[in-house]
């Protein structure tokens, strides 16, 4: 497919002003790409997130207890709201959701690691270099995913797949439209898909996961105590767009990147429509990566909640 024929999609679905900014994104997503050196191998070595002492069922535990919270937390918002439609429902409880696992992700790490906040990458020292490094990242990734959306466009109308809005769009963004959608509702589902979910999701699958699947890769390769190579976590982040401390010799970049794939599978798969899976995916490799590289979370938080506040600039911007 020619570049002029994708732009014609992209126009035709999405508007001129549109196409014509993430043709201009799509330039300035490979300068940034080169000006960071993403492509190199040893780029993705960031600080270790752990202390030698501190096992895999030490994670697994903070795993279980961030899983409880989201979903004890949404079984009692959803009976609380019971009055309103399913989906809406759903959707009101989420911000609330959000915040208590988010808030026992963060009590439980200080609770049981020694500078457990830290070590998350959550000191608040490191939120403005985050938001830096977040912006960076979304540079990067953003067009990328505009344009893998745009080719699953094409893909399904080629093998003749219909496309049913209520299939392909958002349900937030679907019932945001909807004649019965109130201002409440409107203003918690914005609140909540430009903060409060990215601060959740993140602490949960880049904070916990990713870092348990690491911690598990290594000790299955190194049963040994790394101990010596482990980041000070009172140590400010080192310089740089995209922080890059010098990670371990004994975790290799394929190591870094299995444990990103991983946590950015199940991500995606959490994610509903089945449309946006691919692109949710390739965001979530941008998010690991981000982290992996600069431990720390704020730089992911910034990066999702960027993402999101795209989405819902395109969405009012292009709805009629």
């Amino acid at each position: 497919m020619s570049i002029l024929r994708a732009l014609a999609q992209t126009a035709a679905t999405f508007g001129w002003p549109v196409a014509a900014a993430f043709l201009l994104l799509t330039g300035a997503s490979v300068w940034a790409a080169r000006t960071a050196r993403v492509f190199r191998p040893e780029r993705v070595l960031g600080p270790l997130r752990w202390r030698a002492d501190e096992s895999l069922s030490l994670f697994l535990a903070l795993i279980a207890c961030g899983y409880a919270a989201m979903a004890v937390g949404g079984s009692i918002m959803y009976e609380l709201l019971g009055r309103l439609p399913e989906e809406q429902r759903t959707q009101l409880a989420s911000p609330f959701v959000g915040i208590f696992t988010f808030a026992c992700i963060v009590g439980a790490s200080a609770a049981f690691r020694d500078c457990g906040v830290d070590r998350l990458g959550l000191r608040a020292a490191r939120a403005p270099r985050g938001l830096l490094s977040g912006l960076v990242g979304i540079i990067i990734v953003l067009p990328w995913i505009f344009w893998l959306m745009l080719l699953a466009l094409v893909l399904a109308g080629k093998l003749g797949i219909p496309l049913d809005p209520k299939q392909t769009e958002h349900p937030i963004f679907r019932m945001w439209q909807e004649p019965g959608a109130t201002r409440l509702f409107r203003i918690l589902s914005l609140i909540s898909a430009l903060a409060i979910a990215p601060l959740a999701e993140e602490s949960f699958y880049r904070g916990l996961v990713q870092t348990a699947l690491l911690r598990a890769f290594s000790l299955r390769r190194f049963p040994g105590p790394i101990s010596a190579q482990e980041p000070a976590p009172s140590s400010g982040p080192p310089p740089g767009v995209l922080d890059n401390a010098t990670g371990p010799a004994a975790l290799p970049p394929m190591m870094r990147w299995a444990a990103i794939i991983g946590a950015s599978a199940l991500f995606a798969s959490m994610h509903r429509p089945w449309f946006i899976l691919p692109p949710i995916f390739l965001l979530s490799l941008g998010l690991g990566y981000v982290y992996e590289r600069t431990g720390n979370l704020w730089a992911s938080i910034f990066m999702h909640m960027l993402f999101n506040g795209s989405q819902f600039a395109i969405f009012l911007l292009t709805r009629t």
